[in-house]
């Protein structure tokens, strides 16, 4: 809709397909007005909004995150399992910060999802993780492959 190249817009990081997400983007060359005809264009994503325009004279890179900040959402959770996840969240709080090693952005390939390498991490299969974020899938059960 901006009828401009991929190349002329930068972001700091990707995002999960699945999550509601916000991100900062760089357009490069860029004017207000192509951007605000671009956004009523009928061809644009309505699902995209865009918010706090501003000018900088720098472009935003990947790798240019300075960290990251999730809410969870849990849904369809029956009330037992409730309790659970409130502990295991308050547990959580305690600590400073945690790995997240789960989320198709992580690990994983087509045929190896993220979820094998959790549950090995879960169980300190310290081995099987590595070798199936390496791509193993002989580790895999037939009923996976």
């Amino acid at each position: 809709c901006t009828f401009k190249s991929w190349k002329h817009f930068g972001f700091a990081g990707t995002k999960d397909r699945r999550g509601v997400t916000v991100q900062r983007v760089s357009a490069w060359r860029l004017r207000k007005e192509a951007l605000k005809r671009a956004i009523l264009n009928r061809l644009w994503d309505r699902q995209i909004r865009v918010s706090d325009l501003e000018f900088k004279h720098e472009r935003i890179r990947l790798g240019d995150l300075g960290g990251n900040r999730f809410d969870v959402v849990l849904r369809e959770v029956a009330d037992a399992d409730l309790e659970t996840a409130k502990a295991n969240f308050k547990h959580l709080q305690e600590r400073p910060a945690f790995l997240n090693y789960f989320g198709l952005q992580r690990f994983g390939t087509q045929k190896i999802r993220t979820h094998e390498v959790g549950v090995a991490l879960l169980r300190k299969e310290w081995m099987k993780a590595v070798r199936l974020i390496l791509g193993d899938v002989s580790l895999l059960q037939e009923a996976h492959r």
